[in-house]
């Protein structure tokens, strides 16, 4: 079951946030980076985050042993994905992988965005995230524009990935 983010979950979604992050960028990231981000940091970030105003929103997924999966959406904020829903943040638990659970997240985010207004939904996602990169592409995701961001951690090569017109209404599906 897909259910709203609240403040309840600031330290959980922080923990898997890092998480999923340092597993997913050890070998991408600078150390520097990877130390740096902890869960103070995400928390506060979290926080935030839930404070502001639709179409901005976070959901996630529970299981045993706490999340096991969150979207977090909202309006574009990097020039690259300028006009478009974006997706913030999409992270599946280790051990949720494989599962569908990432699809499902992205669909969830996406109908959020669309029923806001969204024409296009678009998310950023680093050169090297080819696992990603390959799951975005598996939906019908179109990689456009490449682009450098400088990062609140480290500065990064990313790939904007949009969904519009048949592929945003086949991942609606």
């Amino acid at each position: 079951m897909i259910r709203r983010a609240t403040h309840s979950d600031v330290d959980a979604l922080a923990a898997l946030h890092v998480a999923v992050w340092r597993a997913t960028y050890r070998d991408v990231a600078p150390p520097a980076a990877l130390s740096q981000l902890d869960e103070e940091r995400r928390s506060a970030g979290w926080r935030a985050f839930l404070d502001q105003p639709e179409p901005a929103a976070a959901f996630v997924t529970d299981g045993v042993d706490g999340l096991t999966g969150l979207v977090a959406v909202g309006q574009g904020t990097q020039s690259a994905l300028s006009g478009l829903g974006e997706v913030k943040h999409l992270y599946v638990s280790s051990s949720a992988r494989g599962t569908g659970l990432g699809r499902l997240l992205l669909q969830h985010g996406a109908r959020h965005l669309v029923r806001h207004g969204a024409s296009r939904v678009g998310l950023a996602v680093v050169v090297q995230n080819s696992a990603a990169r390959a799951f975005y592409a598996r939906l019908g995701g179109a990689e456009t524009v490449r682009f450098s961001d400088a990062g609140p951690l480290w500065p990064s090569d990313n790939l904007c990935v949009v969904w519009e017109g048949d592929a945003l209404d086949a991942l609606l599906t």
